[in-house]
């Protein structure tokens, strides 16, 4: 009785593994793209500058009262908070730093039809590593939303 228990659960165990490696959503390759809003475009300097929110790490003390030898004392506590600090970053369209932009189909935009397109406000997605981002996550994007990556560095323009 516990062979056949056994046989016929590996038997059936085998085909739904299959079914289930098949039927499995592929994860994207690579890291998510940032997301930035366009605070300003320089069509004449080829540059966009964008809002970055930052974790910056901050001490935070609070007063603490604590029994020590049958007595109470005052004492200080140190305890660390993140808080999120606005920053602006210029990303350069021309010149040895330069950012290739993209449409989300993957077509490569020229530095003009990019100053044309964006206007403050504009939602952005800039490359984590310097490559193009992976189709899949795009999935979750407008139509019009341009992506920004950087090119390697030494490489030619």
């Amino acid at each position: 009785m516990l062979r056949w228990c056994v046989l016929s659960l590996a038997v059936l165990g085998v085909p739904a593994n299959v079914v289930r490696s098949q039927d499995a959503t592929k994860l994207p390759l690579g890291p998510p793209p940032e997301l930035h809003f366009v605070d300003s475009v320089d069509g004449l300097g080829g540059t966009v500058s964008v809002l970055d929110h930052m974790p910056i790490k901050v001490e935070v003390q609070f007063p603490e009262k604590r029994m020590a030898g049958g007595k109470e004392r005052a004492t200080k506590r140190v305890r660390f908070e993140t808080v999120w600090q606005e920053a602006r970053r210029t990303l350069p369209l021309n010149g040895a730093f330069s950012h290739s932009v993209y449409n989300v189909r993957g077509e490569k935009l020229s530095t003009e039809d990019v100053c044309k397109r964006l206007k403050p406000g504009a939602i952005i997605l800039l490359s984590s590593d310097g490559r193009k981002v992976d189709p899949r996550y795009l999935h979750a994007v407008k139509d019009g939303t341009l992506i920004f990556v950087r090119a390697p560095a030494g490489s030619p323009e």
